[in-house]
């Protein structure tokens, strides 16, 4: 599960929006001259300080990438369409786990018993873990990003 949950972060992080780029998010190349914050009583115009620079991150390999792609697929590939109830616990799980959101209350959202939904998503975990020892498909344990 902890492949299926980095993999979940991996596309949260690297994932954009879809569609047209004009029409999802429009951005102003506006650069305020000082004459401007003067003229707008904005006071001074702030500069960030260089310890406030966020950490560099080291993009993911070509087979760490290749890795998580497999593995956010592995839930249609080896429960949909038998076991769409499984497939859907499993996804909300390595979701809630991944962005740090309680499971319990996504469920109390969806209306789903937690000892039903426990149950779905281990039935997920077994047939997924099931099907990839079937197939030989290699799970190493990747490095966390």
């Amino acid at each position: 599960m902890q492949t299926m949950i980095d993999a979940q972060l991996w596309a949260r992080r690297t994932g954009r929006p879809v569609g047209p780029a004009g029409y999802t998010r429009s951005r102003s190349d506006y650069q305020a001259s000082d004459l401007d914050f003067e003229r707008e009583g904005w006071g001074l115009p702030e500069v960030a300080d260089p310890d406030d620079i966020p950490p560099m991150r080291v993009q993911a390999t070509a087979a760490l990438v290749s890795l998580y792609e497999a593995a956010l697929e592995w839930p249609a590939d080896y429960l949909c369409p038998e076991h769409i109830g499984s497939a859907r616990m499993l996804g909300l799980f390595t979701v809630c786990k991944a962005i740090g959101l309680p499971v319990a209350r996504e469920l109390k959202a969806r209306g789903v018993a937690r000892h039903h939904a426990y149950r779905l998503r281990d039935r997920g975990l077994s047939l997924t873990a099931q099907g990839l020892e079937r197939d030989g498909v290699p799970v190493p344990q990747p490095e966390r990003l």
